[in-house]
């Protein structure tokens, strides 16, 4: 099975502590969904706040190619489970070190469980 990771770093799977980490480097493209922003004011006058709306159209995703599934952020993985792709993925349950911050994940991540 190839892994394509369609993400801008590597994908760490780290399934049960202390299992030798299995890292996925990124493939060089990034898919993303389209985004506007608007302005929606400040806080306290001073803080800029925005708005982001997500379109539901998703760039840099190659079209399906047999026995490859690809890695990329929940948000565009939702996007394209809704689109009825059932070879996309994210990163799973986080795996964080002892000061909380993430260092990879436990697995990979089907969008609302949907199984093909």
């Amino acid at each position: 099975m190839n892994i394509v990771n369609l993400t801008p770093h590597d994908i760490v799977i780290i399934p049960q502590p202390g299992d030798t980490p299995i890292v996925i480097p990124p493939s060089g493209t990034v898919a993303r969904l389209t985004e506007h922003t608007k302005s929606a004011g400040t806080l306290n006058g001073v803080i800029p706040v925005t708005v982001r709306n997500f379109e539901d159209k998703i760039e840099g995703l190659p079209e399906r190619e047999r026995n490859t599934v690809y890695i990329t952020s929940m948000l565009v993985a939702d996007a394209a489970w809704a689109a009825g792709r059932s070879d996309v993925y994210c990163p799973g349950e986080a795996v964080r070190d002892s000061t909380g911050r993430i260092i990879g994940a436990k697995s990979l991540c089907a969008i609302s469980g949907r199984w093909h």
